[in-house]
Protein backbone atom coordinates (compact mmCIF):
# COMPACT_ATOMS: atom_id res chain seq x y z
CA UNK A 1 0.00 0.00 0.00
CA UNK A 2 3.04 2.77 0.64
CA UNK A 3 4.24 2.02 -2.60
CA UNK A 4 1.10 2.67 -4.29
CA UNK A 5 0.94 6.10 -2.14
CA UNK A 6 4.74 6.97 -2.86
CA UNK A 7 4.14 6.40 -6.43
CA UNK A 8 1.15 8.86 -7.98
CA UNK A 9 1.96 8.71 -11.28
CA UNK A 10 1.19 5.44 -12.18
CA UNK A 11 -1.73 4.94 -14.79
CA UNK A 12 -2.39 8.48 -15.64
CA UNK A 13 -2.11 9.54 -18.77
CA UNK A 14 1.11 11.47 -19.72
CA UNK A 15 -0.04 14.24 -21.26
CA UNK A 16 0.88 13.41 -24.78
CA UNK A 17 -2.01 11.46 -25.37
CA UNK A 18 -3.96 14.52 -25.84
CA UNK A 19 -4.58 15.96 -29.33
CA UNK A 20 -4.94 19.91 -28.92
CA UNK A 21 -6.89 21.56 -31.69
CA UNK A 22 -8.07 25.09 -32.03
CA UNK A 23 -11.77 25.41 -30.80
CA UNK A 24 -14.45 26.18 -33.66
CA UNK A 25 -18.05 26.82 -32.22
CA UNK A 26 -20.50 25.03 -33.61
CA UNK A 27 -24.46 25.90 -33.09
CA UNK A 28 -26.69 23.20 -31.96
CA UNK A 29 -30.59 23.30 -30.82
CA UNK A 30 -30.77 24.65 -27.75
CA UNK A 31 -35.10 24.90 -27.44
CA UNK A 32 -37.88 24.91 -29.56
CA UNK A 33 -40.78 27.69 -28.88
CA UNK A 34 -44.11 26.25 -28.74
CA UNK A 35 -45.54 25.45 -32.01
CA UNK A 36 -48.85 25.86 -33.11
CA UNK A 37 -51.09 25.76 -36.20
CA UNK A 38 -54.93 26.21 -36.79
CA UNK A 39 -57.26 27.47 -39.52
CA UNK A 40 -59.79 30.06 -39.23
CA UNK A 41 -63.04 30.47 -41.22
CA UNK A 42 -65.56 33.26 -41.54
CA UNK A 43 -65.57 35.98 -39.26
CA UNK A 44 -64.08 39.89 -40.90
CA UNK A 45 -60.57 38.34 -42.30
CA UNK A 46 -62.24 35.33 -44.09
CA UNK A 47 -60.39 31.87 -44.14
CA UNK A 48 -56.94 31.82 -43.64
CA UNK A 49 -53.88 29.69 -41.51
CA UNK A 50 -52.52 30.74 -38.72
CA UNK A 51 -49.69 29.18 -36.00
CA UNK A 52 -46.29 29.41 -35.46
CA UNK A 53 -43.05 28.33 -34.08
CA UNK A 54 -40.29 29.43 -32.79
CA UNK A 55 -36.53 28.20 -32.29
CA UNK A 56 -33.55 29.04 -30.25
CA UNK A 57 -29.47 27.69 -31.33
CA UNK A 58 -26.50 27.84 -29.66
CA UNK A 59 -23.13 27.19 -29.33
CA UNK A 60 -21.37 24.71 -26.94
CA UNK A 61 -19.96 27.52 -24.56
CA UNK A 62 -23.22 29.65 -24.80
CA UNK A 63 -21.26 32.84 -26.48
CA UNK A 64 -23.50 32.70 -29.73
CA UNK A 65 -26.75 32.22 -29.75
CA UNK A 66 -29.05 32.66 -33.08
CA UNK A 67 -32.86 33.26 -32.65
CA UNK A 68 -35.19 32.74 -35.16
CA UNK A 69 -38.99 32.72 -35.40
CA UNK A 70 -41.94 32.08 -38.07
CA UNK A 71 -45.87 33.15 -37.80
CA UNK A 72 -48.79 32.98 -40.07
CA UNK A 73 -52.41 34.75 -39.28
CA UNK A 74 -53.94 34.57 -42.51
CA UNK A 75 -53.16 34.28 -46.39
CA UNK A 76 -49.45 34.34 -48.01
CA UNK A 77 -49.52 37.88 -46.76
CA UNK A 78 -49.82 37.55 -43.22
CA UNK A 79 -46.88 35.80 -43.02
CA UNK A 80 -44.41 36.91 -40.81
CA UNK A 81 -40.73 36.28 -39.41
CA UNK A 82 -37.29 37.08 -37.85
CA UNK A 83 -34.06 35.54 -37.50
CA UNK A 84 -31.09 37.45 -34.87
CA UNK A 85 -27.72 36.65 -33.82
CA UNK A 86 -26.33 37.37 -30.64
CA UNK A 87 -22.87 37.42 -29.44
CA UNK A 88 -21.97 37.31 -25.57
CA UNK A 89 -18.33 36.28 -25.53
CA UNK A 90 -16.73 39.59 -24.63
CA UNK A 91 -18.32 42.48 -22.07
CA UNK A 92 -19.47 44.26 -25.35
CA UNK A 93 -22.31 42.51 -26.08
CA UNK A 94 -24.10 42.88 -29.24
CA UNK A 95 -26.52 41.19 -31.61
CA UNK A 96 -28.31 41.80 -35.18
CA UNK A 97 -30.73 40.33 -37.01
CA UNK A 98 -34.10 41.59 -39.17
CA UNK A 99 -37.82 41.16 -39.18
CA UNK A 100 -41.36 40.97 -40.85
CA UNK A 101 -44.47 41.30 -39.00
CA UNK A 102 -47.76 42.14 -41.00
CA UNK A 103 -50.59 43.42 -38.82
CA UNK A 104 -54.14 43.09 -40.03
CA UNK A 105 -57.02 45.19 -39.33
CA UNK A 106 -60.51 45.45 -41.10
CA UNK A 107 -64.09 46.09 -41.21
CA UNK A 108 -67.21 45.79 -43.07
CA UNK A 109 -70.16 48.32 -43.71
CA UNK A 110 -73.03 47.79 -46.17
CA UNK A 111 -74.07 50.13 -49.31
CA UNK A 112 -77.00 50.01 -50.44
CA UNK A 113 -76.96 48.92 -54.32
CA UNK A 114 -79.38 49.32 -57.98
CA UNK A 115 -78.65 46.62 -60.05
CA UNK A 116 -80.78 47.50 -63.58
CA UNK A 117 -83.03 44.31 -64.66
CA UNK A 118 -82.97 42.84 -61.05
CA UNK A 119 -85.78 43.00 -58.23
CA UNK A 120 -83.84 45.43 -56.76
CA UNK A 121 -84.32 48.07 -59.17
CA UNK A 122 -87.85 48.85 -57.95
CA UNK A 123 -88.17 47.04 -54.89
CA UNK A 124 -84.99 48.33 -53.22
CA UNK A 125 -83.51 45.05 -51.70
CA UNK A 126 -80.10 44.81 -52.67
CA UNK A 127 -76.93 45.80 -50.95
CA UNK A 128 -73.24 45.20 -51.48
CA UNK A 129 -71.18 44.09 -48.55
CA UNK A 130 -67.62 46.13 -48.44
CA UNK A 131 -65.13 44.09 -46.51
CA UNK A 132 -62.51 46.11 -46.01
CA UNK A 133 -59.08 44.96 -44.94
CA UNK A 134 -56.25 47.20 -44.28
CA UNK A 135 -52.39 45.18 -43.63
CA UNK A 136 -49.83 47.43 -41.58
CA UNK A 137 -46.08 45.58 -42.57
CA UNK A 138 -43.09 46.38 -40.66
CA UNK A 139 -40.18 45.47 -41.49
CA UNK A 140 -36.99 46.55 -39.71
CA UNK A 141 -33.54 45.72 -39.23
CA UNK A 142 -31.63 46.22 -35.64
CA UNK A 143 -28.16 46.23 -34.14
CA UNK A 144 -28.56 46.07 -30.63
CA UNK A 145 -24.98 45.94 -28.32
CA UNK A 146 -25.46 46.15 -24.49
CA UNK A 147 -22.32 46.96 -21.68
CA UNK A 148 -23.46 44.65 -18.07
CA UNK A 149 -21.60 46.90 -15.06
CA UNK A 150 -22.65 43.94 -13.34
CA UNK A 151 -25.29 41.02 -12.52
CA UNK A 152 -27.55 43.54 -12.46
CA UNK A 153 -27.31 46.87 -13.84
CA UNK A 154 -26.47 47.64 -17.82
CA UNK A 155 -26.25 49.98 -20.84
CA UNK A 156 -27.55 49.67 -24.01
CA UNK A 157 -27.88 51.16 -27.18
CA UNK A 158 -29.43 49.96 -29.94
CA UNK A 159 -30.67 50.73 -33.24
CA UNK A 160 -33.28 49.86 -35.73
CA UNK A 161 -33.79 50.52 -39.62
CA UNK A 162 -38.07 50.23 -40.16
CA UNK A 163 -40.28 50.14 -43.25
CA UNK A 164 -43.91 50.90 -42.51
CA UNK A 165 -45.72 49.73 -45.85
CA UNK A 166 -49.70 49.55 -46.27
CA UNK A 167 -52.38 47.38 -48.39
CA UNK A 168 -55.93 48.08 -48.52
CA UNK A 169 -58.47 45.88 -50.48
CA UNK A 170 -62.42 45.63 -50.43
CA UNK A 171 -64.06 42.54 -50.74
CA UNK A 172 -67.57 43.21 -52.40
CA UNK A 173 -70.52 40.76 -52.10
CA UNK A 174 -73.58 42.17 -54.11
CA UNK A 175 -76.29 40.59 -52.19
CA UNK A 176 -79.59 40.34 -54.38
CA UNK A 177 -82.56 39.50 -52.11
CA UNK A 178 -81.56 36.65 -49.45
CA UNK A 179 -78.17 35.37 -52.28
CA UNK A 180 -74.94 36.88 -53.13
CA UNK A 181 -74.99 36.80 -56.53
CA UNK A 182 -71.74 38.61 -57.36
CA UNK A 183 -68.57 39.01 -55.29
CA UNK A 184 -65.16 40.91 -56.20
CA UNK A 185 -61.86 42.03 -55.10
CA UNK A 186 -60.75 45.45 -55.26
CA UNK A 187 -57.19 46.80 -54.31
CA UNK A 188 -57.41 50.65 -53.19
CA UNK A 189 -54.54 53.08 -52.67
CA UNK A 190 -53.11 53.31 -50.06
CA UNK A 191 -50.63 55.11 -48.06
CA UNK A 192 -46.97 55.67 -49.15
CA UNK A 193 -44.60 53.70 -47.20
CA UNK A 194 -42.81 55.40 -44.34
CA UNK A 195 -39.01 54.80 -43.45
CA UNK A 196 -37.12 56.03 -40.45
CA UNK A 197 -34.05 55.00 -37.95
CA UNK A 198 -34.59 54.47 -34.38
CA UNK A 199 -31.40 55.09 -32.09
CA UNK A 200 -32.64 54.20 -28.34
CA UNK A 201 -30.48 54.62 -25.01
CA UNK A 202 -31.51 52.78 -21.78
CA UNK A 203 -29.97 51.88 -18.44
CA UNK A 204 -31.60 48.80 -16.76
CA UNK A 205 -31.43 47.41 -13.82
CA UNK A 206 -32.31 43.75 -12.80
CA UNK A 207 -32.47 41.48 -9.74
CA UNK A 208 -35.67 39.95 -9.64
CA UNK A 209 -36.18 36.37 -9.52
CA UNK A 210 -38.59 34.33 -10.94
CA UNK A 211 -41.07 31.68 -10.04
CA UNK A 212 -43.17 29.39 -12.28
CA UNK A 213 -45.70 31.88 -13.52
CA UNK A 214 -44.08 35.18 -12.26
CA UNK A 215 -41.69 37.31 -10.37
CA UNK A 216 -41.84 36.51 -6.63
CA UNK A 217 -38.83 38.50 -5.20
CA UNK A 218 -36.79 41.62 -6.01
CA UNK A 219 -36.94 43.67 -8.67
CA UNK A 220 -36.21 45.76 -12.29
CA UNK A 221 -36.56 48.83 -13.71
CA UNK A 222 -35.99 50.42 -17.24
CA UNK A 223 -35.08 53.86 -18.47
CA UNK A 224 -35.50 54.54 -22.18
CA UNK A 225 -35.17 57.37 -24.72
CA UNK A 226 -35.31 56.77 -28.63
CA UNK A 227 -35.44 59.45 -30.93
CA UNK A 228 -37.41 58.70 -34.28
CA UNK A 229 -36.08 60.46 -37.86
CA UNK A 230 -36.75 59.87 -41.28
CA UNK A 231 -40.43 60.48 -42.80
CA UNK A 232 -41.86 60.48 -39.57
CA UNK A 233 -40.05 62.20 -36.15
CA UNK A 234 -40.85 62.16 -32.84
CA UNK A 235 -39.50 60.91 -29.25
CA UNK A 236 -40.29 58.15 -27.58
CA UNK A 237 -39.75 57.76 -23.68
CA UNK A 238 -40.00 54.56 -21.39
CA UNK A 239 -39.96 54.64 -17.29
CA UNK A 240 -40.86 51.03 -16.24
CA UNK A 241 -40.54 50.09 -12.23
CA UNK A 242 -41.48 46.80 -10.79
CA UNK A 243 -40.58 45.56 -7.28
CA UNK A 244 -41.96 42.50 -5.57
CA UNK A 245 -41.56 41.84 -1.79
CA UNK A 246 -41.00 37.62 -1.27
CA UNK A 247 -43.39 37.07 2.07
CA UNK A 248 -42.60 33.46 1.45
CA UNK A 249 -44.70 32.04 -0.19
CA UNK A 250 -46.41 35.01 -0.74
CA UNK A 251 -45.13 38.18 -2.89
CA UNK A 252 -46.81 41.42 -3.00
CA UNK A 253 -46.00 42.67 -6.75
CA UNK A 254 -45.94 46.49 -7.58
CA UNK A 255 -45.61 48.21 -10.94
CA UNK A 256 -45.43 51.94 -12.44
CA UNK A 257 -44.88 52.14 -15.73
CA UNK A 258 -44.95 55.20 -18.53
CA UNK A 259 -44.63 55.04 -22.55
CA UNK A 260 -45.37 58.42 -23.99
CA UNK A 261 -44.32 59.44 -27.65
CA UNK A 262 -43.48 62.90 -27.78
CA UNK A 263 -42.36 65.97 -30.59
CA UNK A 264 -43.66 66.61 -33.86
CA UNK A 265 -45.13 63.65 -35.23
CA UNK A 266 -46.17 62.11 -32.00
CA UNK A 267 -50.00 62.48 -33.06
CA UNK A 268 -49.43 61.90 -36.60
CA UNK A 269 -52.87 59.51 -36.97
CA UNK A 270 -52.61 59.16 -40.49
CA UNK A 271 -49.21 57.15 -40.24
CA UNK A 272 -49.21 55.85 -36.55
CA UNK A 273 -51.29 53.53 -34.39
CA UNK A 274 -52.52 55.12 -31.31
CA UNK A 275 -51.34 53.55 -28.33
CA UNK A 276 -54.31 51.33 -26.24
CA UNK A 277 -54.14 51.40 -22.79
CA UNK A 278 -56.74 48.85 -22.22
CA UNK A 279 -54.31 45.59 -23.19
CA UNK A 280 -54.49 43.37 -21.09
CA UNK A 281 -50.92 43.11 -19.87
CA UNK A 282 -51.30 46.35 -18.58
CA UNK A 283 -54.72 46.91 -17.36
CA UNK A 284 -57.22 43.59 -17.09
CA UNK A 285 -61.09 44.32 -17.87
CA UNK A 286 -60.64 46.95 -20.88
CA UNK A 287 -59.98 44.34 -23.28
CA UNK A 288 -60.21 45.15 -26.88
CA UNK A 289 -62.53 42.81 -28.03
CA UNK A 290 -65.11 43.32 -24.91
CA UNK A 291 -66.85 46.06 -25.32
CA UNK A 292 -70.64 46.31 -27.27
CA UNK A 293 -71.65 48.87 -28.78
CA UNK A 294 -74.65 49.77 -26.17
CA UNK A 295 -71.51 50.90 -23.81
CA UNK A 296 -70.91 53.41 -26.65
CA UNK A 297 -73.84 55.82 -25.38
CA UNK A 298 -73.59 59.78 -26.02
CA UNK A 299 -75.67 62.12 -26.51
CA UNK A 300 -73.30 64.73 -28.05
CA UNK A 301 -71.74 62.79 -30.54
CA UNK A 302 -73.18 59.87 -32.67
CA UNK A 303 -69.61 59.21 -34.37
CA UNK A 304 -67.65 58.99 -30.62
CA UNK A 305 -67.13 56.13 -28.14
CA UNK A 306 -66.46 58.11 -24.60
CA UNK A 307 -66.02 54.38 -22.56
CA UNK A 308 -63.49 53.10 -25.35
CA UNK A 309 -62.00 56.33 -26.56
CA UNK A 310 -60.64 57.39 -23.60
CA UNK A 311 -58.18 54.15 -24.09
CA UNK A 312 -56.45 55.12 -27.13
CA UNK A 313 -54.02 58.29 -26.99
CA UNK A 314 -50.03 59.03 -27.32
CA UNK A 315 -48.69 58.77 -24.04
CA UNK A 316 -50.20 56.61 -20.89
CA UNK A 317 -49.24 55.54 -17.55
CA UNK A 318 -50.22 52.72 -15.23
CA UNK A 319 -49.86 51.66 -11.37
CA UNK A 320 -50.81 47.55 -10.51
CA UNK A 321 -50.56 45.68 -7.22
CA UNK A 322 -50.90 42.06 -7.06
CA UNK A 323 -50.61 39.95 -3.96
CA UNK A 324 -49.88 36.09 -5.31
CA UNK A 325 -50.35 33.42 -3.66
CA UNK A 326 -48.51 30.11 -4.76
CA UNK A 327 -51.54 27.52 -4.80
CA UNK A 328 -50.22 24.65 -6.16
CA UNK A 329 -46.87 24.50 -6.53
CA UNK A 330 -43.34 21.88 -4.61
CA UNK A 331 -44.12 21.70 -1.25
CA UNK A 332 -41.16 24.34 -0.69
CA UNK A 333 -42.72 26.66 -2.06
CA UNK A 334 -46.69 26.28 -2.67
CA UNK A 335 -49.72 26.02 -0.10
CA UNK A 336 -50.47 22.30 -1.82
CA UNK A 337 -47.70 19.75 -3.00
CA UNK A 338 -48.66 19.40 -6.65
CA UNK A 339 -45.63 20.81 -9.08
CA UNK A 340 -46.95 18.93 -12.37
CA UNK A 341 -49.11 22.17 -12.73
CA UNK A 342 -48.30 25.06 -10.65
CA UNK A 343 -50.60 27.28 -10.45
CA UNK A 344 -50.79 31.09 -8.61
CA UNK A 345 -53.58 33.28 -7.64
CA UNK A 346 -53.67 37.35 -7.44
CA UNK A 347 -56.06 39.18 -6.39
CA UNK A 348 -55.13 42.71 -8.08
CA UNK A 349 -55.81 46.54 -8.71
CA UNK A 350 -55.10 48.13 -12.02
CA UNK A 351 -55.32 51.66 -12.67
CA UNK A 352 -54.27 53.74 -15.70
CA UNK A 353 -54.68 56.58 -18.12
CA UNK A 354 -54.26 57.63 -21.52
CA UNK A 355 -54.13 61.30 -22.56
CA UNK A 356 -52.66 62.94 -26.28
CA UNK A 357 -50.82 66.49 -25.42
CA UNK A 358 -53.97 68.41 -26.55
CA UNK A 359 -56.01 66.10 -24.37
CA UNK A 360 -54.41 66.01 -20.64
CA UNK A 361 -54.96 63.79 -18.10
CA UNK A 362 -58.67 65.04 -15.97
CA UNK A 363 -58.28 63.42 -12.40
CA UNK A 364 -61.29 63.31 -11.94
CA UNK A 365 -62.33 59.89 -9.99
CA UNK A 366 -65.88 58.84 -11.78
CA UNK A 367 -67.32 55.90 -13.00
CA UNK A 368 -68.44 57.07 -16.49
CA UNK A 369 -67.89 60.16 -18.05
CA UNK A 370 -69.31 61.59 -21.83
CA UNK A 371 -67.74 64.80 -21.95
CA UNK A 372 -66.68 65.77 -25.20
CA UNK A 373 -63.72 68.43 -25.51
CA UNK A 374 -64.97 71.40 -27.28
CA UNK A 375 -64.10 71.14 -31.24
CA UNK A 376 -63.16 67.95 -31.29
CA UNK A 377 -63.53 66.02 -34.12
CA UNK A 378 -62.83 61.88 -34.31
CA UNK A 379 -60.87 61.08 -36.84
CA UNK A 380 -59.78 57.83 -38.98
CA UNK A 381 -55.94 56.87 -38.88
CA UNK A 382 -53.93 54.09 -39.86
CA UNK A 383 -55.22 51.39 -37.12
CA UNK A 384 -58.34 51.69 -39.09
CA UNK A 385 -59.71 53.39 -35.33
CA UNK A 386 -60.31 56.70 -33.41
CA UNK A 387 -57.16 58.44 -32.74
CA UNK A 388 -57.99 61.79 -31.96
CA UNK A 389 -60.54 60.36 -29.45
CA UNK A 390 -63.34 62.44 -28.68
CA UNK A 391 -63.31 61.49 -24.55
CA UNK A 392 -62.58 63.20 -21.74
CA UNK A 393 -59.66 61.41 -20.31
CA UNK A 394 -60.19 60.36 -16.56
CA UNK A 395 -58.47 57.51 -15.49
CA UNK A 396 -59.86 54.00 -15.53
CA UNK A 397 -59.71 51.23 -12.61
CA UNK A 398 -60.29 47.41 -12.23
CA UNK A 399 -59.92 45.25 -9.82
CA UNK A 400 -60.85 41.22 -9.29
CA UNK A 401 -58.55 37.75 -8.76
CA UNK A 402 -56.40 36.28 -11.64
CA UNK A 403 -55.03 33.03 -11.92
CA UNK A 404 -51.78 31.64 -14.33
CA UNK A 405 -51.12 28.44 -14.30
CA UNK A 406 -47.79 27.30 -16.10
CA UNK A 407 -48.45 23.39 -18.39
CA UNK A 408 -45.25 21.43 -18.15
CA UNK A 409 -42.73 24.37 -17.78
CA UNK A 410 -43.61 25.86 -21.72
CA UNK A 411 -46.66 27.71 -21.44
CA UNK A 412 -48.55 30.06 -19.12
CA UNK A 413 -52.42 30.85 -19.20
CA UNK A 414 -53.77 33.56 -17.30
CA UNK A 415 -57.62 33.74 -16.11
CA UNK A 416 -58.69 36.10 -14.88
CA UNK A 417 -62.70 37.87 -13.59
CA UNK A 418 -62.25 41.42 -12.92
CA UNK A 419 -64.48 44.57 -12.10
CA UNK A 420 -63.62 47.79 -14.64
CA UNK A 421 -65.02 50.89 -12.38
CA UNK A 422 -65.20 52.85 -15.92
CA UNK A 423 -67.82 50.58 -17.98
CA UNK A 424 -70.91 50.78 -15.54
CA UNK A 425 -72.73 48.34 -18.35
CA UNK A 426 -70.35 45.32 -17.89
CA UNK A 427 -69.67 45.62 -14.16
CA UNK A 428 -67.82 42.25 -14.00
CA UNK A 429 -66.17 40.32 -16.92
CA UNK A 430 -63.82 37.56 -17.71
CA UNK A 431 -60.65 37.85 -19.87
CA UNK A 432 -57.81 35.29 -21.06
CA UNK A 433 -54.58 35.36 -21.88
CA UNK A 434 -50.93 33.79 -22.52
CA UNK A 435 -48.56 35.74 -20.30
CA UNK A 436 -46.68 35.24 -17.68
CA UNK A 437 -46.77 37.83 -14.63
CA UNK A 438 -45.57 40.88 -14.93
Amino acid sequence: MSNYKNDPTTGLPSGSDFRVVPYHSQFSLDALGQPSVGVTTGGYFGTGLVGGVSAYFGDQLSDKQIVTALSANGTVKDIGGAAYYFNFRKRWNYGYGVEHVPYLTGGVFLADTVVPGTQCATQGNCYTINQVLQRLYVTQASFITQYPFSMTRRFELNATATRLGYDLEDQQFLVVGNSIVDQKKISLPGFKPLYYVQPAAALVGDNSFAAFTSPVAGGRWRLEYSPTVGNISFQTFLADWRKYFFLKPFTFALRGMHYGRYGKDAENGDRLSSLYLGEETLIRGYGYGSFKESECTNANSQSSCPVFDRLFGSRIGVANAEFRIPLLCTSEFGLLNFPFLPTEIAPFFDAGVSYTSDQPPSWRITSSSNQVPAGCVSKIGANGYSYYPCAERIPVFSTGITARINFLGYLIFEAYFAHPFQRPDRPWLWGFQLAPGW
